[in-house]
């Protein structure tokens, strides 16, 4: 039986693989393995990610991963604050792609 709407099932396959990358490029900057990254790791890691983003640019991002205040970004952080990137709407939408 063919699926009723290929674009969602095939961008549910996509989302999968883009969590798992998200997940393990988590890991990857949790080099002491503790379970969350600090500003400093997040920092560096975006830093990398957007070469030319200003230091308030960084601080944005982060409040709106962690979640908690706690200046930690657990791995379910990290999650809840990819997701919603990740929504079909979301990325096909021409408001998203002005807003970039």
């Amino acid at each position: 039986m063919a699926p009723l709407c290929p674009l969602v099932d095939s961008f549910g396959a996509h989302r999968a693989q883009r969590l798992v990358f998200y997940e393990n490029l988590f890991f990857m900057v949790d080099h002491d393995s503790n379970g969350y990254l600090t500003k400093d790791q997040t920092f560096g890691l975006l830093s990398f990610i957007a070469i030319e983003t200003s230091r308030a640019n960084l601080e944005k991002v982060y409040r709106r991963f962690d979640n908690n205040g706690d200046n930690f970004i657990t791995q379910e952080e990290a999650r809840r604050g990819i997701e919603p990137e990740m929504r079909p709407t979301r990325l096909l939408s021409p408001a998203s792609l002005r807003n970039r």
